[in-house]
C-alpha cells in the first residue's frame, strides 16, 4: 500500500519523533507530579488539572493564545505587547481550538503535528541532498537538541521550521509554487521568515550559474514569499496606522543592550557567590553557542552549499541582539544540524553528542515546564 511504504520510507524521522515527543511528555509529567509546578501570581496554568498537558503552556504560550482568541489589541503592558508576534500561528491554532474546543490544546496539537511533518521533510531534503546516513544523524540531532522541547510546546518554532524546511524541499525539487507559498507561510509566522526568499533566490542563482541556462520563468513564483510579511504588514498599517508596528512593539518587551549583560555577568562571576551564577552563566554559555553555531556552518559550508550558509547566517546573527534565546532561535536553522550531522560521522562522536544534549534537553525541559525560564 502506498500509504504504508511512505511511513516505511520515512521510519528515521517518524522514530525519532516518536522517541523523543514519548519521551518528554512522559517525563514532563511524572516531574510535574513528583515536584509540583511553580504556582502563585504570574504563574498561570492552562491545564491545572492535566500535568501531562499542564507543561507545555508557559511563558509566550500565552501571548499565542490570547492573539488567537481575541485578535490584536496593541496595548502595551509590564510583560510585552501582542503586536510582536506575527499571526499565522495564532490563526492556526484559533481555527483548530474552534474544533477542539481548547485553543491550549490546539496549540500543542499542531505543534507536534508540525514538527513531525519538519522532520520528514528535513530527512527527505537531506537525504536527496546530503545522503540518507547525514538525514538520519541531522533529525536525531535536531530531535534530542537541548532546546526541542519548544517544539513540542505551544510556541511557533514548530510551525516556522516545517514552512522553511517545505519551502527548500520544494525549490530543491524546482516547484516553486509550493517553494513560494511555504515561503510565504514562514514569513507570516516569524519576522525572520523574510529570509526564506534569500535561500530561495541564492538556491535557484546558483543553479543557474553552475548549469550555464536561461533563469527559469517558474522562479517568479518564489516572490510568493513576500505576501506573509507583506500581509501582516498591510494589517497593521491599516489597523494600527503603522507597518512597522511589529518592530516598534519591541519596546514594549524592555530594552536590550548586548554589552550590558555582558558586564553584567562579569561583575557577577568576579564579585557575586557561586550560588548567584546561575542565569549569567546560561547567558555566556549561549552567547558561546551563536559562535560556535556560526563556525560549525562555516567549517561544513562547502559541503553545505551556500545558499544554506547564507539562509543560516542571516537566521543567527540577529540572535546576538538578543542573544539570551540563543538556544531558542538556533534550532529554526536546520542547515546547523545538517553540518553537525556531516561533521558527527564517526560513530562515537554522534554518541557523545547526542547523549550531551539529551541529557541538557532533560534539565531545560524540567525547568521550562516548572515555569523557570529557559530562552
Amino acid at each position: 500500500m502506498p500509504i504504508v511504504s511512505k511511513i516505511r520510507g520515512n521510519a528515521v524521522p517518524i522514530r525519532a519523533f516518536v522517541l523523543s515527543r514519548v519521551g518528554l511528555f512522559v517525563f514532563v509529567y511524572i516531574m510535574l507530579v513528583l515536584f509540583p509546578a511553580r504556582g502563585g501570581k504570574g504563574y498561570w496554568h492552562a491545564f491545572p488539572k492535566n500535568r501531562f498537558l499542564d507543561g507545555w503552556t508557559r511563558f509566550d504560550a500565552g501571548w499565542y493564545v490570547r492573539v488567537a482568541k481575541f485578535g490584536y489589541k496593541n496595548i502595551p503592558t509590564k510583560n510585552g505587547q501582542d503586536t510582536n508576534f506575527f499571526p499565522m500561528y495564532p490563526l492556526i491554532i484559533r481555527e483548530v481550538g474552534k474544533v477542539l474546543g481548547n485553543v491550549y490544546l490546539a496549540g500543542i496539537l499542531v505543534s507536534n503535528i508540525c514538527f513531525l511533518i519538519a522532520l520528514i521533510g528535513l530527512y527527505i531534503l537531506g537525504k536527496e541532498r546530503y545522503g540518507p546516513e547525514v538525514a538520519a544523524r541531522t533529525v536525531y540531532l535536531l530531535a534530542f537538541n537541548p532546546f526541542s522541547f519548544f517544539f513540542s510546546a505551544a510556541y511557533t518554532e514548530s510551525l516556522f521550521l516545517c514552512f522553511v524546511v517545505l519551502s527548500f524541499l520544494f525549490c530543491e525539487r524546482e516547484q516553486f509554487f509550493l517553494a513560494g507559498l511555504f515561503a510565504a507561510g514562514a514569513g507570516a509566522t516569524r519576522n525572520i521568515g523574510i529570509f526564506t526568499i534569500v535561500g530561495l533566490g541564492l538556491i535557484v542563482l546558483q543553479r543557474t550559474v553552475r548549469d550555464g541556462r536561461r533563469l527559469n520563468p517558474g522562479t517568479s513564483w518564489l516572490l510568493l514569499g513576500l505576501a506573509g510579511p507583506l500581509s501582516y504588514i498591510t494589517f497593521l498599517l491599516i489597523r494600527f496606522g503603522d507597518p512597522l508596528l511589529f518592530f516598534h512593539a519591541q519596546k514594549a518587551w524592555g530594552t536590550f543592550n548586548p554589552q550590558e549583560v555582558l558586564q553584567y555577568i562579569f561583575q557577577v562571576f568576579r564579585h557575586g557567590s557561586i550560588i548567584s551564577w546561575g542565569y549569567p552563566a546560561l547567558f555566556l554559555a549561549y552567547a558561546f553557542l551563536g559562535f560556535l553555531a556560526i563556525f560549525i556552518v562555516l567549517w561544513r559550508g562547502k559541503f553545505l552549499g551556500f545558499p544554506y550558509v547564507v539562509f543560516s547566517l542571516l537566521l543567527i546573527l540577529p540572535a546576538f541582539l538578543r542573544f539570551t534565546g540563543m538556544g531558542r532561535y538556533l534550532i529554526v536553522a536546520f542547515p546547523l544540524f545538517v553540518a553537525l550531522g556531516k561533521l558527527t560521522e564517526k560513530q562515537w562522536s554522534y554518541w557523545l553528542v547526542l547523549s550531551m544534549e539529551s541529557a541538557f534537553l532533560i534539565l531545560f525541559s524540567f525547568m521550562f515546564s516548572h515555569w523557570y525560564w529557559v530562552a
